[in-house]
């Protein structure tokens, strides 16, 4: 699963927890992630959408594969 935060700027807010934790705001990062941050989206798998996402993986190592064989002509 994939948890997305709520956060628009999710870099700027990591730096700021960092940041709270070396000003000794928070104990450690885990309390500064739980108190300065939360989960919007939930993202699940989709064994289908997998599935196709390999078959275009595959066909693209291909194209590559003959792009190189190409150039080594």
């Amino acid at each position: 699963m994939v948890y997305a935060p709520t956060s628009p700027e999710p870099v700027l807010l990591g730096s700021a927890m960092l940041g709270a934790v070396a000003a000794g705001r928070h104990s450690d990062l885990r309390a500064a992630m739980a108190a300065m941050s939360e989960v919007g989206e939930v993202y699940s798998p989709n064994d289908a959408l997998a599935a196709c996402h390999d078959r275009r993986f595959a066909a693209f190592e291909r194209l590559q594969a003959a792009a190189l064989s190409v150039l080594a002509v």
